[in-house]
């Protein structure tokens, strides 16, 4: 896939990342029992041309890796991942993005660890935001333009429904722009349970990954 999105309007620093403010209907279910940190190990990830990568959770030290990340990104994938354009990823949101709070929060990236960089390159990244009320989560995706049709992105939200099951969450949800067809063809793909609708704003699709 070329890039996905799911972001919000607001600043504050757990929700900064996420576009819709517009939560899915509430469900009326008992709220689940969520221990909210995931398991961290890495995992070997073998890309579709054979390349060797890891996939785990975003750590602090990770803000460097991610800005160089957002560097190589194209103005497309920005303003798919963002909605909006931006000439550069701050050292503040970087810090932010990397300090997850995972009672709301997972985050989690690929690496590209055959290079001299601590920690790896980062080739893709996504997260999710948890809304107890609905017992839903938001999304959001990218990856690196030089790694795209590789199965990082489906290997990326596949783990994120992992952890949405690990959580007892209902769906994992995000909205996606309309011409974003890489992002969109992938959700149909990925689960024939997954449902792609018109979104809450013009130009704007809602993506249901089915849990």
């Amino acid at each position: 896939m070329k890039h996905a999105s799911a972001t919000t309007r607001t600043t504050d620093a757990s929700t900064a990342t996420y576009r819709s403010a517009t939560r899915p209907p509430v469900r009326f279910r008992p709220t689940p029992s969520i221990t909210a940190h995931a398991p961290s190990n890495p995992v070997t990830v073998v890309a579709r041309d054979g390349r060797v990568l890891e996939l785990r959770a975003i750590l602090p030290g990770d803000a460097p890796a991610l800005r160089r990340a957002f560097d190589r990104m194209t103005p497309d994938q920005i303003r798919a991942r963002f909605f909006y354009r931006m000439n550069e990823l701050s050292e503040e949101l970087a810090d932010r993005l990397c300090h997850v709070d995972q009672t709301t929060t997972a985050a989690f990236v690929v690496t590209d660890p055959g290079n001299d960089v601590p920690g790896g390159e980062i080739r893709g990244e996504a997260r999710m935001h948890v809304d107890p009320v609905t017992q839903t989560a938001e999304f959001a995706l990218a990856v690196d333009p030089g790694f795209v049709e590789q199965g990082i992105g489906s290997t990326l939200l596949r783990r994120l429904l992992d952890e949405c099951r690990r959580r007892g969450l209902l769906e994992l949800w995000g909205d996606v722009l309309v011409d974003n067809h890489a992002m969109l063809d992938l959700a149909r793909h990925l689960d024939p349970r997954n449902t792609v609708e018109h979104g809450t704003e013009p130009g704007l699709n809602r993506v249901r990954l089915a849990v």
